[in-house]
């Protein structure tokens, strides 16, 4: 079974080299089929339609910038994923596209864990507005945690936090701003008004430590990237390619 991965850029990420190792991990399991995964960057989403028929790709992982694009290519959408109108895992059947989004259960386990022993935050400011920004807000929605949405536009932009940022336990930047090779970009903040109470989490993961998170941790707060994120939701996504195949 051929799967993948649609973005652009997709250079940075790490889920080929991650599903290459679990399907490794699991040859034994699943004799009958032999899956593999690429990453392909593609120039605009009117190119999907003859990459999936040019690589007979049975699914694919969709990231920056078409997790809301790919909506309008799709024949289903799932409950959850039309709820926060963004994908990021497709299953092409012979009816058509099949949208799911497991990002936002994959952020919700890896907060759980991010957060142990201390337990959830009560409140979290979510930096950016796109699909990863939907996912992330429907997690927390799930987990009962209030949250505001920051952004260069919008009900709250970045300039309107100056002196509130202490407002919230927890930061979540779903931006790409500081992924490889562009490490010194970082979201607008105040950096001095971070609080020790406060965590932060990026969903950036490469690189390990990001500009944001290096500023956060010099001033005492606990930080985590985006790569147990990323283990999560890329699990949850191979369990819908396996059932739908019958693997």
């Amino acid at each position: 079974m051929n799967l993948g991965l649609i973005g652009k850029p997709v250079s940075h990420s790490f889920s080929p080299p991650f599903f290459r190792e679990l399907f490794l991990a699991t040859a034994r399991e699943h004799q009958r089929v032999s899956w593999r995964y690429r990453a392909y960057e593609l120039e605009r989403i009117e190119d999907l339609a003859p990459l999936i028929k040019q690589e007979s790709l049975f699914g694919f992982n969709v990231t920056i910038p078409y997790k809301e694009l790919v909506l309008d290519q799709l024949s289903y959408i799932d409950r959850r994923a039309a709820e926060m109108a963004a994908v990021n895992t497709v299953v092409v059947t012979s009816s058509g596209l099949c949208g799911f989004n497991t990002d936002w259960l994959g952020f919700a386990h890896a907060l759980e864990e991010f957060c142990e022993p201390d337990g959830l935050p009560r409140s979290a400011l979510i930096l950016g507005k796109g699909g990863a920004s939907k996912a992330v807000g429907y997690a927390l929605q799930q987990l009962g945690i209030a949250f505001s949405v920051a952004s260069r536009s919008g009900e709250l932009i970045y300039e309107q936090l100056k002196g509130r940022l202490g407002d919230w336990e927890i930061i979540v930047n779903t931006t790409p701003l500081g992924t490889y090779p562009d490490i010194h970009e970082h979201p607008p903040l105040r950096f001095d008004e971070l609080r020790r109470f406060q965590k932060v989490f990026d969903l950036v993961y490469n690189p390990q430590q990001t500009f944001l998170m290096r500023e956060a941790a010099q001033r005492g707060l606990k930080t985590t990237n985006g790569y147990r994120m990323l283990e999560f939701q890329a699990l949850e996504a191979w369990r819908i390619w396996r059932t739908l195949a019958g693997a």
